[in-house]
């Protein structure tokens, strides 16, 4: 498997924490703040032409933001949440962890 994290410390220390091994992958970090918000439209094709490359057999593991979950998935998420998604994007489950 692969696990691949935002660049932002947050979700670095999560990839750190869960999985020990990971790399990180800028199309994964958050768009959400007026200074970052240009890079929505480049982060979202890297994204989804690296998922359409994908391929393995094995699953992949992405630790990112509320706003890139929301614009991949058009679905919501709760702070930690994991959402199990198919390579078409659509959504199998849901994991709660609070």
């Amino acid at each position: 498997d692969k696990v691949l994290s935002s660049e932002w410390c947050r979700t670095k220390d999560t990839a750190q924490n869960a999985f020990g091994k990971y790399k990180t992958f800028n199309a994964l970090n958050s768009f959400f703040s007026s200074k970052f918000s240009q890079n929505r439209e480049k982060q979202m094709k890297d994204l989804k032409v690296f998922v359409d490359n994908w391929d393995s057999k094995k699953n992949i593991v992405f630790i990112t933001h509320y706003v890139v979950i929301l614009e991949a998935l058009n679905t919501t998420v709760d702070s930690g949440e994991i959402i199990v998604a198919d390579k078409n994007y659509k959504v199998i489950g849901t994991i709660e962890t609070n």
